[in-house]
Order: structure tokens, then sequence, then C-alpha cells
């Protein structure tokens, strides 16, 4: 599957993958996410925090997005760190 920036169709579920990462290795995790720019084109930026560190950022047109966006950026960094097998 693509690991582009819009993950609209996407069937990988980063935010749930880091989530699970994060309650088995006992971990705090929060994604903060905000709005920018005119109502008619809104971008939300979204930001992965484990244990109150960066690990990922991403935008998107809704916050849904922006949030798997950023998780995905935070999942590969993980996997990166070698903290998972998959």
């Amino acid at each position: 599957m693509s690991e582009s920036s819009d993950m609209e169709g996407s069937h990988d579920h980063y935010k749930m993958r880091v989530n699970n990462y994060a309650q088995g290795a006992h971990l705090s995790f929060r994604i903060d996410s905000n709005p920018s720019g005119p109502n008619n084109a809104v971008v939300w930026l979204s930001v992965v925090y484990i244990n109150d560190e960066e690990y990922g950022r991403g935008e998107g047109p809704n916050k849904r997005v922006a949030e798997e966006n950023a998780a995905n950026a935070a999942w590969r960094l993980i996997k990166s760190l070698g903290s998972v097998s998959r």
C-alpha cells in the first residue's frame, strides 16, 4: 500500500498501530490537532507525542486525515528506531 500523504483511502490505521505500541510499552500517547487557514480552505496540522516527545507531524483537509498522516510519520520513526518488528 502506498505511503502517500493523503491517507483518506488507507486501511493501514497508523493511529491505532501507534496507540497499541504505546500501550504495550506502557508509554503515554496523544495527538494534538489544530486547524489553520480560512474557513473555505482549512488545513489541519496534527502532532503525535509519545511520553511528551514529538514523534510525527501530519497535515490534511480534515482532522482525521491529519491525525492519520501524523501517526504514519510516527510509525515510520518507531520502526526506524527498531522498536517494533512490523
